[in-house]
């Protein structure tokens, strides 16, 4: 298992540096590392009981600028999962998983249109597993494509598509 996590971080760490390799002679490059802890409030599940979970979200990202209206950002990312379930006893205390980690990768490219409108495609690959879950067995992946205008405001009206696993999400963000 962490054999294969060892891989995943290498060919990431790799595309990473071929990316810079590419990026460099143009101009602006920004990098940032992040690390967020986060809490909920235990929530009522049927039957009783509670679910509360905290977690622990370590990020890096890398932005190249290729050419004026073009850009390139590589993500990567670690996630540690903790829930606290308060389980009713006719379910003879057993919680169905206690703690979850995840990984996951990106290269996005995005291209400023004019007027506020943005276009973005990123390829992206995800592994999320819980408890006695095999990493090879939680792999997901696909390519999020997006569009996005940012308004003189300072909001943004943003919406894309995850296709894979078909999700969509939109909304305006500040």
């Amino acid at each position: 298992m962490m054999e294969r996590v060892g891989k995943l971080i290498v060919t990431l760490v790799s595309l990473v540096t071929t990316t810079t390799a590419i990026a460099e002679p143009q101009a602006a490059t920004t990098y940032s590392v992040s690390l967020t802890k986060s809490m909920s409030a235990d929530a009522d599940i049927d039957n009783g009981g509670q679910l509360g979970r905290q977690s622990w979200q370590l990020g890096a990202r890398s932005n190249w600028t290729l050419a004026p209206t073009w850009r390139l950002s590589a993500n990567l990312g670690i996630d540690w999962l903790d829930w606290d379930w308060k389980v009713p006893a006719q379910y003879a205390q057993q919680a169905p998983f206690e703690s979850a980690r995840r990984y996951h990768g990106n290269l996005m490219l995005s291209h400023q249109l004019g007027n506020g409108w943005s276009l973005m495609a990123a390829p992206t690959l995800q592994f999320a597993y819980a408890n006695d879950a095999s990493l090879a067995d939680s792999k997901s992946y696909g390519i999020m494509a997006g569009a996005m205008r940012h308004y003189a405001s300072g909001n943004y009206w943003g919406s894309e598509v995850l296709i894979s696993t078909i999700s969509v999400r939109s909304g305006f963000y500040r």
